[in-house]
């Protein structure tokens, strides 16, 4: 605490990240993307080229064994960011919002992170979408919220895409049109929204903009989902659960 008062400036300089590109957690990002997508890889070419059979002893091993790493490095970056939101307590540096990085809220969002994925990989649905809610529900200021959501969909779209890559389910005829469509109104979007933030100095566009997104994605959900169970019906399609050990 003596060093903190003594080389306040210097302190403040090195915990305040505002203003810069944050190298540092961009490699841990990539990090852990490469090591997820590098497990995925050795999973989905093992069943497809019969050296790693399902529901083997191997198998099992190899399936499992990602999770205590994945445990491992998200207690890492929760105890990190609980040391610095500390430290940025105590110099005085100013935030916009309350505390995320305490020891129950970090626990509440790592297992509704862990929900949003599940239902994300068996719905077919973005993890923002329940994410940002939650986000807005802890104080965590709109224009954040969108930030922090699309740079969230950012990775866990690179590493559905090269799962879809590995195992040959990637439809390339019309992929690069999404692509383009979606980077194009990514771009449209985000100076639409930061001009009418900054004309109006309202937050509340974002607020709005991400319930209707909310809206819009659980009617279509809901629809797409009943017309192809209805369509499963009429053509006598089983619509029952196949057993994990029989999936290939």
């Amino acid at each position: 605490m003596i060093y903190v008062e003594q080389h306040h400036d210097i302190v403040t300089w090195l915990l305040d990240e505002s203003g810069v590109v944050p190298w540092g957690k961009l490699m841990i990002h990539i990090l852990v993307l490469a090591i997820i997508t590098t497990h995925a890889a050795i999973v989905t070419q093992g069943l497809i080229q019969g050296f790693l059979p399902i529901c083997t002893h191997d198998f099992w091993v190899m399936w499992t064994v990602i999770w205590p790493i994945v445990g491992v490095m998200t207690t890492c970056v929760v105890a990190y960011f609980i040391w610095l939101d500390n430290r940025r307590r105590e110099v005085g540096i100013p935030r916009d919002t309350q505390s995320l990085f305490t020891v129950k809220k970090s626990m509440f969002i790592c297992a509704f992170s862990l929900f949003a994925g599940i239902l994300s990989s068996l719905l077919g649905i973005g993890g923002g979408i329940l994410l940002s809610p939650l986000m807005l529900e802890l104080g965590v200021s709109p224009d954040a919220t969108a930030a922090t959501s699309s740079f969230m969909i950012l990775w866990t779209s690179l590493a559905a895409i090269i799962q879809f890559i590995l195992d040959s389910r990637l439809p390339y005829d019309y992929s690069p049109t999404y692509l383009g469509l979606g980077f194009i109104s990514s771009i449209v979007g985000q100076v639409v929204m930061s001009a009418l933030v900054k004309k109006y100095n309202k937050r509340s566009f974002i607020v709005f903009c991400i319930l209707v997104v909310i809206i819009l994605s659980t009617i279509l959900l809901f629809t797409t989902g009943t017309i192809q169970v209805v369509e499963q019906i009429r053509l006598g399609i089983d619509l029952g659960f196949t057993p994990f050990c029989k999936i290939r």
